[in-house]
């Protein structure tokens, strides 16, 4: 009714019968009316979506640089191979290297004599496959790139090659949920991209246990995002890549590298107090064990029977150094929970109970804990923090660059 007054008190669409301008103006009105409603809507909303700027940031130095492309270990097994848009198989680059062969597939992929056999035709002891549309499926997954199928002393080896923005994509969509803050997913991609470079630089590929990678399938929105925002940048410490290490959830306090992998110490990874992430499922956990699986899971360590267990080293931070057995024979703890199964012994920070042929677990966090805490990042992007907070955070002392 108050709209219908301010006509009547000379608004300028008077009553009467509408002409079209007058329509357009009311329409306009509405308009005003309704983008007013949304406005306050969404700024009562905490959760709007909104895109993380990335300032302009120093170079990282001359000696540092990203490879064209990274190679991913798929397999060292016999595969089948698909490209379901048609693909060439060449020695080498396709540029002055003949086709060996070409079609769609199904392609079974072995090693014999040192060569690659593709359904038992012989191609050498090295062949790539270039999807015409770039991407082929191995063993059932959709991946990116090219496919190199290399036969040697070791046997049969498949490598993904392929953009190392493109494979970040999957990575980052692999270690994180989708629907986490944007922040989170720069913070982890500018994270996994210094790793890669760290990687590929000391050994020269990656493989399945460096990051996780699911291909085509771990792709979406904000993992692509995180990735093409934060292009080219990474972290470094004295203007050096370093293993930039990252888990689920830490239960309260990062570890030290040096208590994990046999890493020199680095006071980026020398592990930091964390207050977010205990909204996570595995922040308290607990298991039962029994004693006869656990001597299973360490007979390669001469052990036959378990009859104690007592964590060893646990300061400053709660974890585990060492696992005790039998009161005689010390277990690194990291290895320890490995051998039981790092999904049933979610982390190394955990007391120990015997409880007659069993043993009662109970722990916080997930993961090695070294570095970024994911769930504390999650909590930190909740609270205001920005990528760039983010990784001051679990990596302190260390650089935000840009890399060619």
């Amino acid at each position: 009714m108050r709209f219908w007054r301010l006509r009547r008190q000379g608004s300028p669409c008077p009553v009467g019968p509408r002409t079209a301008g007058q329509r357009v103006c009311i329409g306009l009105a509405l308009l005003v009316m309704l983008g007013g409603a949304v406005a306050l809507i969404l700024s009562c909303y905490p959760g709007r979506p909104s895109v993380p700027t990335v300032p302009p940031l120093p170079p990282a130095p001359p000696a540092v640089s990203m490879p064209a492309q990274v190679k991913v270990l798929l397999a060292q097994a016999e595969a089948t191979v698909l490209c379901a848009g048609g693909g060439t198989w060449h020695a080498g680059a396709p540029e002055g290297n003949p086709v060996l062969t070409s079609g769609s597939g199904p392609w079974e992929v072995r090693a014999e004599g040192g060569e690659v056999l593709l359904n038992g035709e012989r191609l050498g002891a090295r062949a790539v496959l270039y999807p015409n549309r770039e991407r082929f499926s191995l063993n059932g997954r959709v991946y990116r790139g090219q496919l190199a199928a290399v036969a040697g002393d070791g046997g049969l080896r498949l490598f993904n090659e392929l953009s190392p923005e493109l494979y970040l994509r999957s990575v980052v969509g692999s270690e994180l949920y989708a629907g986490w803050p944007l922040d989170v997913h720069m913070a982890q991609a500018v994270a996994a991209r210094a790793y890669l470079l760290y990687t590929q630089q000391s050994k020269g590929y990656l493989t399945l246990l460096d990051l996780a990678y699911r291909g085509v399938e771990a792709e979406s929105r904000n993992p692509d995002l995180g990735v093409e925002l934060t292009q080219g940048v990474i972290i470094t410490y004295n203007g050096r890549p370093f293993p930039v290490y990252f888990h689920s959830t830490c239960g309260g306090h990062t570890a030290p590298v040096t208590k994990v992998f046999n890493d020199p110490p680095i006071a980026p990874l020398a592990g930091v107090r964390c207050d977010w992430c205990r909204q996570s499922t595995a922040y308290r956990w607990r298991v039962r064990l029994s004693a006869t699986e656990i001597a299973q899971a360490l007979s390669d360590r001469g052990i036959r029977r378990v009859r104690t267990l007592e964590p060893l080293g646990m300061e400053p931070e709660g974890r585990a150094r060492t696992i005790l057995v039998n009161g005689a024979v010390e277990v690194d703890a990291n290895a320890f929970r490995l051998a039981v199964g790092p999904g049933r012994l979610k982390s190394t920070r955990f007391e120990v109970t015997a409880q007659g042929d069993e043993f009662l677990f109970e722990g916080t966090g997930y993961g090695h804990g070294v570095g970024l805490c994911q769930w504390g990042a999650w909590g930190l992007a909740r609270e205001g923090y920005d990528w760039r907070a983010i990784l001051a955070h679990y990596y302190p002392g260390t650089a935000i660059e840009q890399v060619d």
